[in-house]
């Protein structure tokens, strides 16, 4: 069974795990919004430069680049590891078609650099997905998202004022109820004592 102590004690754990929580969705969403801008960015100089089709890089640097900086933002902030598992899939599928046509980064010398930021993107979403798991643990834990002894200390002795109010209120009820009672009790024998006298009266 869990004492005080110790409940305060775990709160002081969760707290820190919740800080640890919130520095990696910043540090994933800042490293998303780069991502973005670079490959928006060097999309945009690629069709300028380009002679062929432009459609490839359409899609890859708008289309598909813009959906994963949304759905990875969206899982650090939504905290919806369906979203992370998004990013995963089309940064997948960007890896794989990347592969499969040599002319498909037109952009010199980002080559390397795009398939490194792609793996990153992969790894940011399976760190999201663990780092979510964590963040639903710690929302069903007593004292989140403050986890604060004083404010939980604060909090606890409200209820425990709200239920002895509650409990005054019954007590006043009652004897408020018993005191109306006793009345009609009293009351009862006192009509029919009159009641008598009256005869008595008459005859």
């Amino acid at each position: 069974m869990k004492t005080y102590n110790d409940t305060f004690s775990e709160m002081t754990i969760n707290y820190g795990e919740l800080k640890r929580c919130k520095k990696i969705y910043n540090i994933i969403s800042i490293f998303y919004v780069l991502f973005g801008l670079i490959y928006v960015s060097e999309s945009f100089d690629a069709i300028s430069n380009s002679s062929t089709s432009p459609l490839p890089i359409l899609l890859d640097g708008i289309i598909f680049k813009v959906a994963t900086v949304v759905f990875g933002y969206g899982a650090c902030y939504k905290h919806k590891s369906i979203y992370s598992l998004f990013t995963i899939i089309i940064s997948f599928c960007s890896i794989i078609m990347a592969a499969c046509d040599s002319g498909f980064v037109t952009f010199t010398g980002f080559r390397v650099l795009y398939f490194a930021l792609l793996f990153l993107c992969i790894f940011a979403g399976v760190v999201i997905i663990f780092t979510n798991k964590k963040y639903k643990y710690l929302e069903e834990q007593p004292g989140f998202p403050y986890f604060n002894e004083k404010f939980e200390e604060k909090k606890s002795n409200a209820v425990q004022a709200n239920k002895k109010s509650e409990y005054q209120q019954n007590c006043e009820k009652r004897m408020e109820t018993a005191v109306n009672e006793t009345e009609n009790l009293n009351a009862a024998p006192t009509v029919g004592n009159n009641h008598g006298y009256g005869k008595m009266d008459e005859i």
